[in-house]
């Protein structure tokens, strides 16, 4: 495994980190959250949203609602320059042990169609396509494609 991706940390989202997730969020999103929706997420009390950082620089976010036993995975994001070293799945990791550990039994998630990259991330992760939104996404009007997945039983650590 790649040594820097060792040094990745987890911390849960805080108010100093609302403007460099929103400027992420801008440049990786068609349709980006506002500051005020990441503030929001402060405050919910279903909501697990977290900052990966790489060498104390924020390299991505991520996070879910967590209602019952399921998991609702809202966002994922990795920053433009950071992408395609493993980081997404890491960060994808993180929140599924994250969630089993809070005892969630099962994880959905959707992600817009033409989302290549996403998609095929979330099928290596065990995620399968289980239906589609119409139109979910105004912008553009395109779909999402519902992925869910089982979670395991047993805590992360085990």
């Amino acid at each position: 495994m790649n040594s820097a991706l060792q040094d990745i940390q987890f911390i849960r989202l805080a108010p100093q980190h609302i403007s460099e997730v929103t400027a992420i969020a801008q440049v990786s999103y068609p349709d980006p959250w506002s500051a005020a929706l990441f503030r929001a997420e402060l405050d919910n009390p279903v909501s697990h949203f977290y900052v990966m950082l790489l060498a104390a620089m924020i390299a991505g976010f991520g996070g879910f609602w967590l209602a019952a036993d399921e998991a609702e995975i809202m966002n994922i994001t990795v920053k433009p320059e950071c992408r395609r070293r493993g980081l997404g799945k890491k960060l994808l990791q993180y929140l599924l042990e994250q969630a089993t550990y809070l005892g969630a039994k099962h994880a959905f998630l959707e992600v817009r169609e033409s989302n290549i990259p996403a998609r095929h991330l979330y099928l290596t992760a065990g995620f399968q396509e289980t239906g589609r939104r119409k139109g979910y996404y105004s912008l553009g009007n395109e779909d999402a494609i519902i992925m869910r997945r089982q979670l395991p039983v047993s805590s992360p650590e085990q």
